[in-house]
């Protein structure tokens, strides 16, 4: 299939310098690619308007303050896609719902909860459960102790680097109690990380120095890890899949994983605690590049006991409460 939008090599690098840090000055991103200051803004809005930029987003490290990630997948005996599209809406309206994939196969829905505590987490749980309990034929819970998050080499291939930067973070004794004006704050840059400290200062109210000391704070004090660009796969022809993967020991997963963490077309690894021992979101143009990433992985590793595929449809967030 052709790519539905042309893009040039100076598109692919600035793909690139976004993913990397969303936040990065536009004078920086021009000096790393070789061109301008006014042709990079020009070509950025054109990726915006062509609808191949969706966003810009911060990493928040959840676990830092205070929310611990749990998924809950769903298989439902209703098929048809209108109740699946409400029903995928209806779900990010429940407490603690952060993002919700909705995929085909053994699994219709895949949902990922922030939550304070096992309490918390419970009362969301039965409130869906309770709701949907008639379609519901089967459920799984996983509790995820890790993230890793990985570039979208995928996106530009040609300028992907071997060793790519990684964002980590996972559950710690450590808790960071955001204040209201940080919230405000992290709910601007959600909705638009390029913002500027002027916009910033405009949209929340206080001046320009406080909301730089305060973005500096949430930076170094480790709530924000870094800012990605959030990218539309469907002009890319890319098809968006998760894996499950056990292993027969523990000790092969951290080899594994740093062999997937060189791999372009892992974008996310996990390590959950539950029946499954990773899970691991990729973007392939073919069930062919599926399979070899499959057989590259399996050749790589013989603890690998069994992987489920499921294959992803859409994909909705919500990125604070």
């Amino acid at each position: 299939m052709e790519k539905k939008i042309k893009l040039i090599e100076k598109d692919y690098a600035l793909l690139k310098e976004l993913d990397l840090n969303a936040r990065e000055k536009i004078t920086t991103i021009a000096r790393h690619i070789g061109i301008s200051k006014e042709l990079a803004l020009y070509r950025i809005r054109r990726l915006e308007e062509l609808g191949v930029i969706k966003g810009y987003k911060p990493v928040i490290n959840h676990y830092y303050i205070g929310r611990n990630s749990f998924h809950v997948y769903l298989s439902l005996s209703r098929k048809d896609l209108e109740y699946r599209i409400n029903i995928q809406e209806e779900l990010m309206n429940l407490k603690g719902v952060k993002r919700v994939l909705h995929a085909y196969g053994k699994w219709d829905f895949i949902i990922t909860f922030h939550s304070k505590n096992m309490k918390e987490f419970k009362e969301s749980y039965e409130e869906m459960f309770n709701k949907y309990d008639k379609y519901i034929t089967d459920k799984w819970i996983s509790f995820i102790t890790k993230t890793i998050i990985l570039p979208k080499r995928r996106f530009y291939p040609m300028l992907a680097e071997k060793i790519p930067k990684k964002l980590e973070f996972g559950l710690t004794d450590l808790r960071y109690e955001l204040r209201e004006e940080e919230t405000r704050i992290l709910r601007e840059l959600v909705n638009n990380s390029r913002q500027t400290l002027i916009e910033l200062s405009q949209k929340t109210g206080m001046s320009t120095p406080t909301v730089k000391r305060i973005l500096e704070n949430l930076e170094k004090s480790g709530v924000i890890i870094g800012y990605y660009a959030d990218y539309n796969p469907e002009v890319f022809d890319l098809d968006h899949y998760k894996l499950l993967i056990r292993v027969d020991e523990f000790e092969a997963l951290k080899p594994l994983q740093q062999y997937l963490e060189l791999q372009p077309e892992v974008i996310q690894i996990q390590l959950p605690l539950g029946s499954r021992d990773m899970e691991i979101e990729v973007y392939v143009d073919s069930l062919d590049e599926l399979e070899k990433f499959i057989g590259g992985m399996t050749t790589h590793t013989t603890h690998i006991r069994g992987i489920d595929i499921i294959p992803i449809m859409s994909e909705t967030r919500v990125f604070l409460d």
